[in-house]
């Protein structure tokens, strides 16, 4: 019986998840890979997995907050740019964030 081949970057994934938990409680490693025009998606974990969600959530609400963060300041330096400091009752609209 033929068994399906296996992604040799599973079995990365798989060792440096077990060596990374020798020294934590749970690990969540997610990582992508450019194939073929397009992206790929590899994730492996080990440990509590109530623990990999909660830290991916919280990485997700941090990357989140630090882009809101971004956002904030290039709005407050293109309006410090612009030296539009009279008050005509208009509402400035900030520059679009991609």
């Amino acid at each position: 019986m033929n068994q399906p081949q296996t992604d040799p970057l599973d079995d990365i994934l798989q060792q440096v998840t077990a060596q990374l938990l020798e020294h934590f409680d749970s690990v969540r490693i997610i990582c992508t890979s450019h194939v073929d025009g397009s992206t790929a998606l590899y994730t492996f974990g080990g440990g509590n997995i109530y623990a990999q969600e909660g830290s991916v959530k919280d990485w997700v609400i941090r990357m989140d907050a630090l882009e809101d963060n971004r956002a904030r300041v290039r709005v407050e330096q293109s309006e410090e740019d612009d030296g539009d400091d009279d008050d005509d009752g208009g509402e400035d609209c900030p520059p679009t964030v991609s």
